[in-house]
C-alpha cells in the first residue's frame, strides 16, 4: 500500500489473505478491508488528512487483522491544474514547478537535503531524467536512493560526482562519465537519464549498464524514490524533467498519460500442445496515480483459458501469476490492460503465441494381413483405431496400390478380391489429425503366377 493516496482519485485496494492453520492444514481466509470503519474494497479521498486500513479475516476460531496508516494529500490547485510539487516531500530542500521540470534548490546553511517521492514506481522499468542548474552547483554529489518499499535496508544508491561526472551504484564507480551539456542543460531540451530495469537487475546511466551486484531485487517488484543532495556549501539546485517517461512540467496540467503495463517474464512465440506455461503477472507504471487497476485475458481457439487453480482467464486481476496447459493447438492471446484513477486507459499489450501440434495419430491393428496371396483370393482388412493426443474424431483411409498395373484406388470396404497374378499389392492406412500430422502403414502382400 502506498503511504499517501490521492484527494479526489479513486483507489481499488488489493485483497490480502489470510490463512487459518487450527485445523493442522493451511486453509484460505478472505479477508475484509475498512477505510476508516467502513468496509468497502474501493474508495475516494475526499480531503487531506489521515486514513487509516484495516485488513480483517475471521473464522469460529477466532480473527486476525493488519492496520495500515497513510496520509491523503491534494495534488491540484487552481482549476484543478496538477501542482507536480505535491507529488514530493523535502527536507531541507525547497521545491518549485516550472515550464521545464520540477526543481529542487538547497535551504540556506542547510549541509543538504532530500526528497521523496510520495508514489510507489514500478522497479520493472524505472527512469528519472534529471539535470544540474550550472550557476547552483555548490554540492559534493547528487544521489538517487532506490529503496525497497517493505524492506528499508534493501536499496541501491546512485551518486553523481558532479567535479568529475562520474557514476557510482552503491559504491562502486561504474565507469560512466556523464555528458556536461546534458548535467547541465538549461534549455528544457536535453537531460541526463538514470534507469533501473528490474527484471534483469541492470542499471543504465549515461549510456553504460552495470548488473547491480550482492542485490536480488525489489519485493513486489515496486520502489520507492529519494533525492538528495549532499555536502552541500552554497547555491545548490537539481531539476527532474521525467520520472517513468511521465513528463513534470508545469504547463502540462492534468494527468493525460496513460498507464504502461509490464509484465515480469518472458513468452515464447511457439509451445507445444498440452504444454503447461505460466501467465506472468504485470506491474503498472502510472506515476500521478498509484493502485490503478490492471487485469488480463486469455483468449485461446476455444474460448478463455483456465488456470489450473480454476480461475477462468477473462479480465481477472493480473496481480498474480497463473499457470496454464495450452489443451488446443492454434493462437492463444495474452491481453493485459490498465486504467488509472484519472480515467487513461493503457495501450493495449498483447503477446501471441502459437500452439503447435506436431503428434501425429497412433495406429491400432486388430488383425493382420498375409505376406502372400494368389488370384481368386478375398483378402479382408483388420479392423484399424486411431488415437490423437487432441483430436477424437479421426477418419482411417485405406488405398490400395498394385505394382503390376499401377492401379491405386481408395477402399471403401473392408475387404478385396486379388485379380491380378505376378505382382504386389500394397495396402496402405493413413490418418491425418486436424493439425496435418500424418501417419501412414504400409503392408505388401506378393501375389504368384
Amino acid at each position: 500500500l502506498p503511504d499517501y493516496f490521492i484527494v479526489g482519485r479513486e483507489y481499488a485496494l488489493p485483497q490480502f489473505n489470510a490463512y487459518d492453520y487450527s485445523s493442522g492444514q493451511e486453509k484460505l481466509v478472505q479477508s475484509k478491508i475498512y477505510v476508516n470503519n467502513i468496509e468497502t474494497t474501493k474508495f475516494i479521498p475526499t480531503e487531506e488528512g489521515d486514513i487509516t486500513i484495516k485488513y480483517q479475516a475471521s473464522t469460529e476460531n477466532g480473527s486476525a487483522q493488519k492496520t495500515y496508516t497513510a496520509k491523503a494529500i491534494s495534488v491540484t490547485k487552481d482549476a484543478n491544474a496538477l501542482n507536480y510539487v505535491k507529488y514530493f516531500k523535502t527536507v531541507r530542500l525547497l521545491a518549485d514547478a516550472n515550464d521545464k521540470g520540477v526543481s529542487f534548490t538547497a535551504e540556506t546553511n542547510s549541509s543538504g537535503g532530500k526528497a521523496t517521492f510520495i508514489n510507489h514506481l514500478n522497479a520493472f522499468n524505472f527512469s528519472i531524467d534529471f539535470v544540474i542548474s550550472p550557476e547552483k552547483k555548490n554540492f559534493s554529489a547528487l544521489e538517487f536512493y532506490l529503496r525497497d518499499v517493505l524492506d528499508d535496508d534493501n536499496v541501491i544508491k546512485i551518486s553523481i560526482d558532479h567535479n568529475s561526472y562520474k557514476a557510482y551504484v552503491n559504491g562502486i564507480d561504474v565507469g560512466a562519465t556523464i555528458d556536461p551539456k546534458q548535467l547541465f542543460d538549461t534549455t528544457g531540451q536535453s537531460a541526463v537519464e538514470l534507469a533501473y530495469d528490474g527484471r534483469v537487475n541492470q542499471v543504465s546511466i549515461a549510456g553504460k549498464k552495470l548488473e547491480v551486484k550482492d542485490f536480488n531485487g525489489f519485493s513486489g517488484d515496486i520502489l520507492s524514490l529519494d533525492i538528495a543532495l549532499a555536502g552541500v556549501d552554497g547555491n545548490a539546485s537539481m531539476s527532474v524533467r521525467k520520472i517513468c517517461n511521465q513528463v513534470l512540467k508545469s504547463t502540462i496540467k492534468k494527468d493525460n498519460i496513460v498507464p504502461v503495463v509490464a509484465y515480469n517474464g518472458k513468452y515464447n512465440i511457439y509451445e507445444k500442445v498440452n504444454t503447461e506455461i505460466t501467465i506472468h503477472r504485470a506491474v503498472i507504471t502510472d506515476v500521478l496515480n498509484p493502485l490503478s487497476e490492471c487485469y488480463l485475458t486469455v483468449a485461446t481457439p476455444n474460448g478463455y483459458a483456465t488456470a489450473t487453480d480454476g480461475t477462468v482467464l477473462n479480465k481477472v486481476s493480473s496481480s498474480k501469476d497463473y499457470n496454464i496447459k495450452l489443451e488446443w493447438y492454434g493462437s492463444y492471446t495474452i491481453t493485459y490492460f490498465a486504467k488509472d484513477a484519472a480515467g487513461n486507459y493503457s495501450n493495449t499489450n498483447k503477446v501471441n503465441i502459437t500452439v503447435i501440434d506436431s503428434e501425429p495419430p497412433v495406429l491400432t491393428f486388430n488383425g493382420t494381413l498375409p505376406k502372400t496371396a494368389k488370384v481368386g483370393d478375398t483378402i479382408k482388412l483388420p479392423s484399424v483405431s486411431a488415437v490423437d493426443n487432441i483430436d477424437t474424431e479421426l477418419e482411417v483411409v485405406v488405398i490400395i496400390y498394385n505394382t503390376y498395373s499401377g492401379l491405386r484406388k481408395v477402399l471403401k470396404d473392408d475387404k478385396f478380391e486379388v485379380i491380378i497374378p505376378s505382382s504386389n499389392y500394397i495396402i496402405t492406412f493413413m490418418c491425418m489429425d486436424n493439425a496435418g500430422n500424418t501417419t501412414r502403414e504400409s503392408f505388401t502382400i506378393k501375389v504368384g503366377g
